[in-house]
């Protein structure tokens, strides 16, 4: 079985949103890019809400989600699996650590049912959060999720935002 590592948060002085995944897709580490598969419609969606367009090359990526006071970052450290499957799941990010480092970060976005029991998880394991730090679980993103309508996603995601 192959590792998959999570990528480092991407993160800026000023970001107040952070929207959490399980683990990078093998195609985003191929690519070494979050949310690069081509059926995560993360980027439609959050173009969509913040009304431009939808950023394409990585560098417009982190001017959109600078602009938009948007840092990224995943529940786990490592994944033991084969392909983009969220089985094998290793050990958590330091989250709580993360979000001390960065108090401006008052939003959490759960991206996913995966992700959102993972946050649990890490909270049952001892690793609380500022009572300033609103969450939200939301439906995932991924082209994968096909039991909800996709303008049901994106209507769940415009209300975590506003």
């Amino acid at each position: 079985m192959a590792e998959r590592q999570s990528f480092s948060p991407i993160v800026f002085d000023d970001s107040e949103i952070l929207i959490l995944g399980t683990i990078p897709s093998s195609s985003s580490i191929e690519k070494g890019e979050y949310y690069y598969h081509y059926a995560n419609y993360i980027w439609d969606y959050l173009a969509e809400i913040f009304g431009t367009a939808r950023p394409k090359s990585w560098p417009e990526k982190m001017a959109f989600l600078q602009v938009n006071h948007i840092a990224l970052w995943d529940m786990y450290a490592y994944s033991e699996t084969v392909g983009s499957l969220d089985k094998g799941l290793g050990e958590f990010n330091d989250l709580a650590g993360f979000l001390e480092k960065h108090p401006t970060i008052t939003k959490v976005l759960l991206n996913g049912k995966k992700t959102t029991q993972a946050f649990y998880q890490y909270q049952k394991a001892g690793h609380l959060l500022s009572n300033s730090i609103n969450v939200y679980p939301l439906p995932s993103t991924s082209g994968a999720n096909t039991r909800i309508p996709k303008t049901t996603v994106l209507l769940a995601w415009k209300d975590a935002l506003s």
